[in-house]
């Protein structure tokens, strides 16, 4: 499993990829502005996993979720 964190630009984006019996799981999660360690380790600890397991209820091979992420004060 890995996650990016990265610029897109416009926002900062965390992509999460998963890679189970040759198929890839991929996650893309939308922090807004310039998250903070604790906002990815948030992510990382609370919201993860079950990310990767809603893109994994379609069946196929590469899934694309997409959510914003605005907690923050």
């Amino acid at each position: 499993m890995k996650l990016t964190v990265f610029y897109d630009g416009q926002f900062w984006v965390g992509v999460l990829e998963e890679v189970i019996d040759e198929k890839l799981k991929a996650v893309r999660y939308v922090f807004g502005s310039e998250p903070y360690d604790w906002d990815v380790m948030n992510f990382v600890n609370q919201r993860m996993l079950s990310w990767i397991s809603r893109a994994g209820e379609a069946g196929r091979g590469f899934y694309f979720c997409s959510r914003s992420y605005q907690e923050r004060p």
